[in-house]
């Protein structure tokens, strides 16, 4: 973690075997940007760092072994180092074991983690004597990617948590709640998950699917179990014992609840008010982010162990890729196929900062409206929709740092290294496919012919040509919701689209997301007052029902 902050180029580029301009042999080892060492022992002092970058005299890479064996430089010390002089309001509402897990976690496992891939890199570079990585996408490629998009998503859930902490520090600041970042790192912990899966599907060769939203972890899991070398394996033990713990079955409930039905916070308000409404009155009846404090806090365990779980086993997944002597061998999968042709549709427009404020007073409107809905799974939608276009608006200010500059001001809060404009979007995505399955669950519990229905994109199987069926119809067949449906799988089953083609592409990529985010907002809070107009339009009770279940009214919805 240290060398990155220090580094410019890539990490693998810091591994070659740079000719020593000393004693002009290729042992000279490059630590970052200001430091060098030779394994001859040459005086640094006479190497210019930023020359030897610039010709690129090299053969071949080192190890981290070698680098250990032969160098004085120790990682191990300095990571311990680096750790323990970071420390600043991140942490404070944490125990000191919780803090010390979480800051080992984002410096000391995550560099050993890096350096591990790093390895992966070059044993592969110097085995097929290869002087960079190759441009196309290989089995062996497409396994390192997948592998650090899975450390990435692992290291991510790290940083909700720190985040977290400080949604509850500064809750009187008007900083982002806890529950959105303690529902972020739950997030973040299943995408891992899903990960994880994929990969022992390729190690061990199951046969994915061509559609890949039907490789599903129970499936991969069902396959793996007959093969020997996974039933006596640590990875196994620590799956099964993960499966069986019952922090991770809370954490797995509350993910679905969030995503499908009542979150997780509203299922319990609902519950315990129908159990002792007096008692959880005084709970619940009071400011939003007292309650996140005493309400999610303690469950930080929960994820701590978990995360901490998923490292261990991810670590153990990491040993089993690098004992494989060919990974090129492997059979074939469509997701490199899918990974490379896949396009996110360039969508060529532009917001002035009116429109994007637009969105601040529809949400307004629609909160108005609430009670005049008197529906629960409506008001958790329109919770999720408060949170989405935060994630907007805070995403226009990082284009300039004014998110960044105001919390350092205003709380002396670096957030560089925790959140960034990604984080925004990522969070915004999962938020808006929350709403679009909720208000699935509000249809079909009120139009009798829905009743099935458990995702939006599901109702292309159930179109008719009820008033209702054309609202949605609409929405299905727009571009900018197929752009939101085409990146499920590459959110859940595949690498993520934006680390295709480097940084330039990321940046394009971002604000093809952000168009993406923007337009589903606009649509939802569209749907909704449909909905409310569709719910409020009065007639006859012998009349044949707006739905178009061909019902009359007193029958059906009225």
């Amino acid at each position: 973690m240290w060398k990155k902050a220090m580094r410019v180029s890539s990490s693998i580029s810091y591994r070659k075997r740079f000719k020593c301009p000393v004693c002009d042999s290729f042992s000279l080892y490059i630590i970052h940007d200001s430091a060098c060492e030779c394994e001859n022992g040459c005086d640094e002092t006479l190497i210019n760092i930023g020359s030897i970058f610039e010709k690129d005299e090299f053969n071949g890479y080192f190890t981290s072994d070698y680098i250990d064996k032969h160098f004085w430089i120790d990682d191990a010390e300095i990571n311990k180092m680096f750790t323990a002089i970071v420390d600043d309001n991140r942490y404070n509402l944490l125990t000191e074991k919780e803090k010390q897990t979480l800051k080992t976690i984002l410096y000391s496992r995550t560099s050993k983690i890096e350096e591990s891939l790093d390895d992966l890199v070059v044993r592969y570079l110097n085995d097929n004597e290869l002087t960079k990585v190759p441009q196309e996408m290989t089995e062996f490629g497409y396994m390192i990617n997948l592998l650090e998009d899975t450390h990435f998503f692992m290291n991510l859930c790290c940083k909700d948590l720190a985040l977290f902490n400080c949604g509850i520090l500064f809750a009187d600041k008007q900083f982002y709640s806890g529950r959105f970042f303690y529902n972020n790192a739950i997030e973040h912990l299943f995408q891992v998950n899903e990960r994880i899966y994929v990969i022992l599907g390729i190690v061990y060769n199951f046969n994915f699917k061509d559609e890949l939203s039907l490789n599903k972890n129970y499936k991969i899991e069902d396959y793996i179990k007959g093969i020997d070398d996974y039933k006596n394996s640590d990875i196994k033990n620590i799956l099964d014992s993960l499966k069986g713990n019952h922090m991770y079955r809370t954490l797995n409930t509350i993910r679905k609840l969030n995503t499908h039905d009542l979150s997780y916070y509203s299922k319990k308000i609902e519950e315990e008010m129908n159990e002792d409404v007096i008692a959880a009155s005084k709970f619940w009846n009071r400011d939003g982010d007292a309650v996140d404090a005493d309400f999610y806090l303690p469950q930080i365990k929960n994820l701590i162990f978990c995360l901490n779980k998923h490292y261990e086993l991810f670590e153990l997944i990491l040993s089993k890729v690098s004992s494989l002597t060919n990974i090129e061998e492997h059979t074939s999968h469509p997701m490199i196929t899918k990974f490379m042709k896949f396009q996110v549709t360039h969508f060529d427009k532009q917001y002035s900062s009116k429109e994007i404020q637009q969105l601040e007073f529809e949400k307004i409107k629609i909160f108005n409206k609430l009670p005049q809905y008197n529906n629960i799974i409506i008001a958790d939608v329109f919770f999720r929709l408060n949170e989405v276009v935060r994630c907007v608006f805070d995403f226009c200010n990082m284009e300039n740092e004014i998110f960044y500059k105001e919390w350092i001001q205003r709380e002396n809060l670096h957030l560089y290294d925790l959140m960034d404009q990604q984080y925004l979007l990522y969070s915004a995505i999962s938020r808006i496919y929350s709403c679009y399955d909720k208000l699935s669950r509000y249809i079909s519990e009120r139009y009798p012919q829905y009743k099935d229905i458990k995702y939006f994109h599901d109702f292309k199987k159930k179109l008719d040509k009820s008033a209702l069926s054309y609202i949605i119809v609409d929405i299905l067949n727009d571009d900018y919701y197929e752009g939101l449906y085409d990146l499920r799988n590459d959110i859940y089953h595949n690498l993520r689209a934006g680390t295709l083609h480097g940084e330039e592409g990321l940046v394009n990529f971002n604000y093809t997301l952000f168009i993406i985010v923007v337009e589903n907002t606009k649509k939802i809070m569209k749907l909704i007052d449909d909905l409310y107009e569709f719910k409020n339009q009065k007639i006859g009770r012998n009349e044949p029902c707006l739905c178009g279940s061909g019902l009359k009214s007193k029958k059906c919805c009225g």
